[in-house]
């Protein structure tokens, strides 16, 4: 199992979860389409469209830090799971399908193996080797 972890997130293949950290995203809309772009790799890695899904990233972080800004100020120095997870609540929102679906994938990623050895772990107790 850590072989295939391994080969679906080679060594370095983290750095491409960056885009969604919100320390840095920009704070102005004028550099949001050229940062929209570096969700490229990750877009691909998960087989979205690469295009529909940097045109969504641009507009909903515009939508963002231009009609929520109070709110984006706030949460812009928490965890990205953090703050992803309040916009992706929030009643203003206006997400479009695509990038919805991207982020929420990215945000039930587990971190790492100890949920899989927590589960074996509980099958022990109920499967004994008899």
């Amino acid at each position: 199992m850590v072989l295939e972890i391994r080969e679906f997130f080679p060594e370095g293949s983290l750095s491409l979860f960056e885009v969604l950290n919100p320390s840095f995203i920009p704070k102005n809309i004028e550099t949001v389409d050229s940062y929209s772009s570096k969700i490229i790799p990750l877009a691909e890695r998960f087989s979205f469209n690469t295009a529909t899904i940097v045109a969504q990233f641009s507009e909903i972080l515009k939508f963002i830090i231009k009609d929520m800004s109070e709110e984006f100020c706030t949460y812009s120095n928490s965890e990205p799971h953090i703050f992803w997870s309040h916009f992706l609540n929030h009643h203003l929102m206006k997400w479009k399908s695509d990038i919805k679906k991207l982020i929420t994938i990215v945000l039930i990623l587990p971190i790492g193996t100890a949920d899989v050895e927590r589960s074996f772990s509980i099958l022990n107790h109920f499967k004994s080797s008899r």
